[in-house]
């Protein structure tokens, strides 16, 4: 591994945790303890994007592609969707509880220079108790693409550099007039089709992998202090969202509602202050 560059980074692209073939194995073998003195490592030499003059949100974003040609990642034009669904006062919602997913932001930039090794995090967004989420989505094509592991190693990569430039995080929170609860643990969120993870429930070669999926969700959490949880699109497929370009619109033709995925975390309860209001 890079002892300068972003560790976590680099270890979702790395086959045992990308791959589907032995995906139980490896994740029994990973080390809590190492992947918690990365997470502290990219803390360390995280971007700092305030100090070179730029911001992390973007003021007046429309919810448009701005591509010639539609994007092939289709969690593009998920999130898209999601946050114009949200502008449109139609929010992601669990039925089993009312719950409903905010999405307020969307390819969020983390990087200070061209050079910095880090991705732009999927999507912001605000659950209705005011708790701040991190998006990871997963779209791909039908089959077990994407791993759930590869999705939980870029969200902590997302999440040590957040915590790293936590105060201008917050002061541009504020700014955009976001009043997440400050007590309340950031929420991780894997988020997908129930069909991705049904793909993924099925595949023979990835093994048992969801016993050390929960556990490493919770203790890697807990290390990180966030919440992790993971969410299934109900009644949603990637041909259900509209793939905008040149200044269109991403959106839903069929609104799809949250769901919780059978053995993983889901989405924690609202939290007491927002329950006793």
């Amino acid at each position: 591994m890079n002892d300068v560059g972003p560790k976590l980074w680099l270890r979702k692209d790395t086959k045992a945790i990308k791959n589907a073939r032995g995906l139980a194995a490896s994740l029994e073998a990973l080390d809590l303890s190492e992947l918690i003195d990365e997470f502290r490592h990219d803390g360390v030499v995280a971007p700092q994007r305030h100090l070179v003059g730029k911001t992390y949100l973007t003021a007046g974003h429309l919810g448009v592609a701005t591509a010639k040609k539609p994007s092939t990642r289709l969690e593009e034009h998920l999130v898209l969707a999601m946050f114009n669904s949200s502008t449109e006062g139609r929010p992601l919602q669990r039925p089993s509880d009312g719950r409903t997913l905010r999405t307020v932001e969307y390819q969020v930039p983390l990087k200070a220079r061209q050079i910095d090794k880090t991705g732009k995090i999927d999507a912001l967004a605000l659950l209705d108790d005011g708790r701040l989420c991190v998006i990871e989505a997963k779209c791909p094509p039908a089959g077990p693409k994407e791993s759930p592991a590869r999705a939980l190693i870029e969200l902590a990569a997302y999440v040590a550099v957040m915590a790293a430039n936590g105060d201008p995080f917050r002061k541009e929170m504020l700014s955009a007039g976001w009043h997440a609860v400050a007590e309340a643990p950031m929420v991780g969120l894997i988020i997908g089709p129930r069909s991705w993870w049904a793909a993924w429930e099925q595949c023979r070669q990835a093994g048992r992998w969801k016993p050390p999926f929960r556990t490493l969700c919770a203790d890697l959490g807990e290390a990180m202090g966030v919440t992790i949880a993971c969410a299934a699109l109900e009644d949603f497929e990637p041909v259900h969202v509209t793939k905008g370009h040149s200044g269109e619109r991403s959106v839903f033709t069929v609104m799809p509602t949250l769901g919780d995925v059978d053995d993983l975390p889901p989405l924690p309860l609202r939290c007491q202050a927002d329950a006793s209001g």
